[in-house]
């Protein structure tokens, strides 16, 4: 049962209002409390947002260390509707002179001409396609016949086309282009189906061939090649050709500048996302004198510091320009600080040194620990990995450190705050039961003056 309060009934007092006040200022300390538990979260989400930036950084410098981040190779042709091509990391810088003389193409065939595809044509018997046989009954339409040619697995697919009103043909197509997709027809002596449905002839020769079985023909710098694909992979190692059109075209295999240079502004994007959140995070504004929230983190400033320093550094083994990012194009601007390219710059170090530049980026001593002899991807990947992964036998980064210093923080100030809380459920209730005991006095109070004042009343009219 609650306790009862008598609420100023006798000494006229707003109890409710006065304890309340007290109560207020007994929660004072639990505030205080409150107020660095959500500075301490703030500051918890600022790292584990700072850890994202990371991570993010990390993922694109590995790309960076790659080797075959810099072997990429495009492919160029001087008229795309004749010939295009891609190139792989082991195509060979060269050029190509291609001239198509022939393109390679499926063989196709046509049956005669029927007024109704739905319609039952009466013939039986069985023929081969391709060494796999169909057996047609006499309900079978031209339809019919075409999904028992689909079902067969043949190698080849069977369509019905309307080629002007009333007049359907079967057409029977190879799936494999050049000379060796070849259909090959049998047709029973006996039943003849294949000639009834007008796809041979009596001799047994295709009646109606659309396309013919043909490969690819063209030369490559004067040498003439056979392929039964228009698509052609083994003409020039590493390079896959698709051939358009009959014509001629110049085939140019080069370094993938723009390839490189994607992943080179990806890791200028990352690195200056990171380099904006720490910024935004440890900034002081003496207009409104606030401050971010994680102004002052000796931590934070040591990572800005160690990875400014190496970023900058020159990478030692390496001729000028190509031994530091400014030497490439990539300086440093802002308040920041954020990178910046000049993008002519860059793109005349890859088409000029690449090699160069992928140390520039990617040589590494083998240490453990950054050193000048490490490209800078290498270096800074070395920095990331003592904030995220750590070093040694316990696998715990600095950032994870971090994160559980916090939680641990966090923690221990939401023990306190409910330890006090129930100090103050039973504070409140003493309050209450002084103020109780006050108001029962009181009415003690108030009652013997009735009393006195009875008595002296009866004593007067004596």
């Amino acid at each position: 049962m609650a306790d009862m309060r008598i609420v100023g009934i006798f000494s006229g007092l707003d109890t409710q209002s006065i304890i309340d006040k007290l109560m207020q200022l007994e929660r004072k300390p639990i505030e205080l409390l409150q107020q660095k538990e959500a500075r301490l979260e703030q500051q918890k989400a600022a790292w584990q947002k700072i850890g994202q930036d990371l991570n993010a950084l990390n993922a694109v410098l590995f790309d960076l260390t790659l080797a075959s981040t810099y072997a990429a190779k495009a492919a160029t042709s001087s008229n795309t509707s004749v010939l295009t091509a891609q190139a792989s990391n082991t195509a060979q810088p060269g050029t190509y002179n291609i001239t198509i003389s022939q393109l390679a193409q499926a063989q196709s065939v046509a049956s005669g001409a029927f007024s109704d595809p739905t319609a039952a044509l009466n013939l039986s018997g069985t023929f081969q396609i391709n060494g796999k046989s169909i057996t047609v009954v006499t309900t079978d339409s031209l339809n019919s016949i075409r999904d028992k040619i689909n079902a067969a697995g043949a190698g080849v697919t069977a369509t019905v086309v309307l080629q002007q009103t009333g007049s359907y043909r079967l057409i029977i197509t190879s799936q494999t282009t050049g000379s060796a997709g070849a259909i090959s027809f049998v047709d029973d002596a006996t039943t003849k189906v294949l000639q009834s449905l007008g796809i041979l002839t009596s001799t047994g020769a295709i009646a109606n061939q659309l396309t013919p079985a043909q490969d690819a023909v063209f030369t490559v710098n004067g040498l003439q090649l056979t392929r039964s694909s228009n698509t052609v992979t083994d003409a020039i190692s590493g390079v896959t050709l698709k051939l358009q059109s009959l014509g001629s075209a110049t085939l140019t295999v080069s370094t993938d500048v723009q390839a490189i240079k994607d992943k080179i502004k990806n890791f200028v994007d990352k690195y200056n996302a990171l380099m904006q959140d720490i910024a935004e995070y440890t900034k002081y504004d003496p207009n409104t004198k606030t401050a971010g929230i994680l102004m002052g983190d000796a931590s934070l400033y040591q990572l800005q510091s160690s990875l400014r320093r190496w970023l900058s550094d020159f990478v030692s083994g390496l001729s000028y320009p190509y031994n530091s990012l400014s030497g490439i194009g990539i300086t440093t601007s802002g308040e920041a600080p954020t990178l910046s390219i000049d993008d002519t710059k860059l793109s005349q170090a890859l088409s000029q040194a690449p090699d160069q530049v992928a140390k520039l980026f990617n040589a590494d001593s083998g240490s453990a620990y950054p050193s000048q002899a490490d490209g800078v991807a290498v270096r800074l990947r070395k920095i990331l990995k003592l904030w995220l992964t750590g070093t040694g036998t316990t696998g715990v980064g600095f950032l994870q450190a971090k994160d559980n210093y916090f939680s641990q923080e966090i923690r221990s100030i939401e023990d306190q705050i409910r330890s006090m809380e129930e100090r103050l459920k039973v504070r409140e209730q003493v309050l209450w039961q002084q103020f109780n005991a006050m108001e029962e006095f009181l009415a003690q109070l108030n009652a013997q003056s009735s009393w006195l004042a009875q008595k002296f009343a009866q004593l007067n009219k004596q």
